[in-house]
């Protein structure tokens, strides 16, 4: 009998210990973004090392951003392309449909939500997400984008304009760095064109007058444009009556207005 009860006993206590071993072991096992640390995936850019710094980055002003996603297979990916360009090549030619492309290589919808999910998280505001999930634009404040990617913003003075660029890494949580390339939008140099590059623009404030930066357009250079040529005057001659006539040739000039 005594036998019997210290061997319920012994297992009762086993038991416990288990249960309290598994309740103590599940959440730090279970790691979800937010808990987990931040990685560095890209420094700040080069030429802030050189400029000078105005001021912080005010913490109401707008950031329009996209987070770039890692293709899966990148390397697979590369090959195809090469490939399928490749004359000499099997499968020169062999171009993969926009839907065999995503099935095979496109991030998976779980990467796009687990990345969309703690976007959310951090307060900014998801934009359209393309069919190819290769990018997922979102939008915030300076202050939230310094709070989620541990990064500071500043107002720095380059080719005689203020623009704005992080003045440290851009961080994200070790569970989502396999998923994030890079974070778009936060180096505002990349999306301004100083204002002596094409028309004059300048901002007025009470007696001072101060260059700003403009949105640049570049000019369309369709690829099917052919450079403009001036007909030569041996082209107006006339052949000779007694050489033989070559097939007319269709020239055809445009000019860029």
């Amino acid at each position: 009998m005594r036998a019997t009860i210290r061997r319920s006993s012994i297992l009762g206590a086993t038991a416990t210990a288990m249960l309290v071993l598994a309740l103590t072991t599940t959440p730090s096992s279970a790691t979800t973004p937010a808990a987990s640390p931040p990685v560095t995936i890209d420094g700040a850019p080069t030429w802030t090392k050189q400029a000078k710094v105005i001021a912080p980055t005010p913490s109401t002003q707008s950031q329009s951003m996209t987070a770039v996603l890692k293709m899966r297979d990148q390397a697979g990916a590369e090959a195809l392309a090469l490939a399928v360009s490749d004359p000499s090549n099997a499968k020169y030619g062999a171009h993969l449909s926009a839907a065999a492309f995503r099935s095979r290589f496109a991030p998976t919808d779980a990467t796009v939500a687990s990345v969309v999910s703690w976007l959310k998280a951090q307060g900014f505001t998801i934009g359209p997400i393309p069919a190819n999930h290769r990018y997922i634009p979102f939008s915030g404040s300076s202050a939230q984008t310094d709070r989620a990617f541990a990064t500071n913003l500043k107002v720095f003075s380059k080719d005689g304009v203020h623009v704005s660029a992080p003045a440290s890494g851009v961080m994200v949580p070790a569970a989502l760095a396999g998923s994030i390339a890079g974070i778009g939008g936060l180096d505002m140099s990349a999306r301004k064109t100083p204002n002596h590059v094409g028309a004059q623009e300048t901002g007025t404030t009470g007696t001072t007058t101060s260059k700003v930066a403009t949105l640049g357009t570049p000019k369309a250079q369709p690829k099917d444009m052919l450079p403009h040529q001036e007909p030569s005057s041996e082209t107006a001659r006339p052949a000779p009556a007694t050489t033989a006539r070559r097939p007319p040739q269709c020239r055809r000039s445009f000019r860029i207005r």
